[in-house]
């Protein structure tokens, strides 16, 4: 019979003790405006008559992750390494530290998930102070950050809108067919070029990536930077790094 681990509760800090805490190298702490890092309503309606629209949270938790969150403690410094033997400690990329306490950023939605799950509660990836969640993750996992009102994509991300498919007059598309392209894609807001790959050494970022560059990626890497159900930005955005760009569109001279 398989024995099945409990669930444990979620670690809790003093005020105090998390005064105390300091970051390890390549690890962000920061505080998330859910208590359990999911969101479990949406507000419907009108602004003088809100409404409420309450969601079962345990199942498809990726799709109810919170993803915007305030950084409170930032790393003294990143591990880079180049050394196979050392990779597993280093980042994912060669980059500089872009944030500080206060930032608003963007981060994966694994960040929530994983932390919430009871494995990462004994490495400490969630703490509760005074019934708040903070979540310590890598830095590499951040996509984006906010001045102001605009969105700035850091650690090689660019952000970007889908570009629409051009079908021939002569065929006849169903309604329920996606029109946007999956490879094309019009940049909106580009960041700080990274320095290098630790694990893909002949990887590099590109200069030709320009805001308002039309550019062709690989596969299918690109990915939804907001869902619908904690959606801040004023687009639906997709982002990719540099590295993934495999072609730029240039007007004819013709």
């Amino acid at each position: 019979m398989k024995k099945v681990k409990k669930q444990g509760r979620m670690p809790k800090l003093s005020r105090e003790d998390f005064n105390k805490l300091r970051t390890a190298p390549n690890m962000v702490m920061a505080k998330f405006h859910y208590k359990d890092g999911l969101i479990d309503q949406i507000k419907i309606g009108q602004e003088d008559n809100p409404m409420y629209l309450y969601i079962d949270t345990k199942f498809e938790k990726q799709w109810n992750a919170q993803p915007w969150c305030e950084v409170v403690k930032v790393p003294e410094k990143l591990f880079v390494s180049y050394k196979p033997s050392s990779r597993e400690r280093s980042l994912r990329w060669d980059t500089d530290i872009e944030i500080e306490v206060g930032d608003e950023i963007l981060v994966d939605y694994t960040v929530v998930t994983n932390a919430l799950n009871h494995a990462d509660y004994d490495r400490g990836g969630a703490y509760l102070v005074d019934d708040e969640l903070y979540i310590i993750f890598r830095y590499d996992m951040i996509k984006v950050k906010m001045d102001g009102n605009i969105p700035i994509p850091i650690n090689g991300y660019v952000l970007a809108t889908a570009v629409d498919i051009e079908y021939d007059g002569s065929l006849i598309i169903p309604s329920t067919v996606n029109q946007k392209s999956e490879r094309v894609f019009e940049v909106t807001h580009i960041g700080s070029k990274l320095k290098g790959y630790p694990s893909e050494p002949s990887a590099y970022d590109t200069d030709d990536v320009q805001v308002g560059s039309r550019v062709l990626i690989r596969g299918r890497l690109a990915y939804q930077l907001e869902r619908q159900v904690h959606r801040k930005l004023d687009k639906e955005y997709y982002a990719f790094q540099r590295r993934h760009v495999s072609g730029v569109y240039y007007e004819s001279q013709e």
